[in-house]
């Protein structure tokens, strides 16, 4: 671009028109100050020069930029002087940790290392504290690459669960609408707050290696268009719901459950829940899905679950969804839990004690007779024609919890349905593009940046269905981004 202004006047005015065409078409698109000026690339030689020179200063100004957004040879794994080996590496790795410096680059790959002792705040995305300068930067690479290659990016974390993904997917979420965004008080940028806020609850667990464990894969998925997010739309990937009904007893069913029994009142629980239950703690060994060792009861105390279940109000009320509904599911879901099957009379099943089954199934609106014969019979096609046959107790419970997984996954989906068509219709509104710089006159081009949270590898002595779901996903999606 500056070999172009430097040449001589009447050769470029007059010959090289097509070249200052596609200059200005270029540097226009990345950057929308000197949007104005494509309609006067046609005016007389003065005119045209002078635009290049205000071209020439800003390519300048560019430039240096990106020079100071290089990281140095210290931050650079790919300038480290050899030998190479892995205790070379891991030994400039423990250096730098121990410097308070915990990101180092690899190419255009970022290794973050976590110091963090502390829980990861309920509003992540609007907290301030520790936002790293490397995040910062890799945001500002992206966006450049975005709008100087007009190709769609995708940042990917990846890592050991405990390795602190989840707070560096919410810093680069965080980082990514300060600069391209318009920071907080977008409405884009809240609803994605309210939406991390309710949605981190059913997807959170408490684990051995980790006790905010992830057991979903997050996926941002933000347009952009002229150096400003116009949208984004929220994917989430669960591979298994069978933590819900079965998983090693060491280790908690989803935070949600025990955040909503903390949180709801004496009557919000008689009215849901249908049955007297004992203070918190102890009546999780009334609830059969939420029964687990002491070793991680006491990891969190009551009132930080009563906390997050205020925030957990707040933002589903953001979102325009009423808490009332999504209780009354999840209570129906911990009831179906209590549901016992004995053998009756005639080789037919029966529940022992009426009160679990008759209150999930008010909860489910539905009767509970067809409840009953739904887990209890099913249709087997024999010959054409479909017959009738009773479920051993074994098979019983199987339905059962197919059943309370199916309406938690349903569930999960529902309101991420729900936030994406908060999101595409806030910025579908005048107001919302207005607000986040997104309201521009003329056509042009629409890419997206990708902010995706993997799902962590765990190393586990005894290996689960879950674990092997999840690692053999993680070893098909490393293949296909390498």
């Amino acid at each position: 671009m500056l070999a172009a202004s430097a040449m001589a006047g009447e050769e470029l005015y007059y010959h090289g028109k097509n070249y200052i065409m596609s200059l200005f078409m270029e540097s226009i698109y990345m950057h929308q100050k000197y949007w104005q000026h494509l309609k006067h690339i046609d005016l007389d030689k003065e005119r045209t020069f002078r635009h290049l020179r205000c071209l020439e200063e800003y390519v300048i100004k560019t430039d240096r930029k990106l020079r100071n957004l290089r990281p140095s040879m210290e931050e650079d794994l790919c300038q480290l002087p050899g030998p190479i080996t892995e205790e070379s590496v891991c030994r400039h790795l423990y250096h730098r940790f121990e410097r308070h410096q915990y990101h180092t680059f690899l190419g255009s790959t970022l290794i973050a290392l976590n110091p963090h002792t502390h829980r990861l705040p309920y509003k992540a995305l609007h907290c301030n504290k520790g936002l790293s300068r490397n995040l910062r930067l890799l945001v500002t690479k992206v966006l450049h690459q975005v709008a100087e290659l007009r190709q769609s990016h995708s940042v990917v974390v990846s890592g050991e669960t405990g390795s602190g993904k989840t707070r560096t997917f919410m810093e680069l979420l965080r980082h990514l609408y300060d600069q391209a965004g318009g920071g907080q008080e977008t409405d884009t940028f809240k609803v994605i707050s309210a939406a991390v806020t309710a949605l981190r609850p059913f997807d959170t667990t408490a684990t051995i290696a980790n006790q905010e464990s992830s057991r979903s894969c997050w996926s941002v998925e933000c347009a952009v268009s002229n150096r400003a997010i116009a949208s984004a739309h929220l994917t989430l990937h669960s591979l298994s719901y069978n933590r819900l009904t079965g998983r090693p007893t060491v280790e908690r069913c989803y935070d949600v459950f025990y955040m909503i029994l903390a949180g709801m009142s004496e009557e919000e629980k008689a009215k849901t829940l249908c049955f007297e239950v004992p203070p918190f703690w102890t009546e999780y060994r009334v609830l059969a899905y939420l029964s687990s060792l002491d070793v991680l009861r006491k990891s969190t105390s009551s009132r930080r679950y009563r906390e997050k279940y205020t925030l957990w109000k707040e933002a589903l009320a953001m979102l325009g969804i009423p808490h009332t509904e999504i209780l009354e599911i999840l209570s129906a879901i911990l009831l179906l839990g209590n549901i016992v099957f004995v053998q009756g009379e005639e080789q037919e099943l029966a529940v022992t004690g009426n009160s679990p089954l008759h209150s999930a199934a008010k909860l489910l609106k539905i009767p509970a007779d067809k409840l009953l014969r739904c887990l209890t019979t099913q249709l087997v096609p024999v010959r054409g024609k479909s017959a009738l046959f009773t479920n051993t107790i074994q098979q019983a419970n199987t339905r059962r919890n197919t059943l309370a997984q199916s309406l938690y996954g349903r569930l999960f989906q529902y309101l991420v349905n729900k936030i994406n068509q908060s999101t595409e219709s806030r910025a579908a509104h005048p107001r919302a593009s207005s607000q986040s710089g997104n309201h521009h006159s003329g056509s042009s081009v629409t890419n997206t940046v990708n902010v995706i949270d993997c799902i962590g590898f765990q190393n586990v002595q005894g290996t689960q269905l879950e674990h092997y779901a999840e690692t053999s996903a993680l070893k098909q999606y490393s293949t296909f981004i390498t």
